[in-house]
C-alpha cells in the first residue's frame, strides 16, 4: 500500500479563519512546528493500522472510510492537545 494523507483537525476557536497570504503560512508553520515533537508517534500509528490490513480490506469505499476511522483513533491516542477529525487521502494505491 502507498498513501499520501492529509490530516485535518479540530480547531474549535477557529484561529485560520478570514486569514489569508503570508499570515496563513505563518499560522501553519507554527501549528506545523507545535506537532514536530509529536510526528514519530503519528507516523508509527498510521504504520500500525496500515500494517494491520491487507490490500483487499481497504480497497472497497467501505474498507477505505474504516481505514480512516481507526486512524483517526490511533492518530489522537497519541495527541494531548491536538485532534484530528478527518482524514483525506491524496493518494491511495494497493497492490
Amino acid at each position: 500500500m502507498k498513501a499520501i494523507i492529509a490530516l485535518e483537525f479540530e480547531r474549535p476557536e477557529d484561529p485560520w479563519l478570514g486569514v489569508e497570504g503570508d499570515a496563513l503560512t505563518a499560522k501553519n508553520i507554527e501549528f506545523t512546528h507545535h506537532l514536530q515533537h509529536e510526528m514519530p508517534k503519528i507516523l508509527d500509528a498510521v504504520a500500525m493500522v496500515f500494517g494491520s490490513h491487507t490490500a483487499d480490506e481497504v480497497s472497497s469505499v467501505e474498507g477505505k472510510e474504516k481505514l480512516k476511522e481507526e486512524l483517526i483513533e490511533a492518530i489522537n491516542e497519541h495527541l494531548p492537545h491536538e485532534k484530528v477529525e478527518t482524514i483525506y487521502f491524496e493518494v491511495f494505491i494497493t497492490q
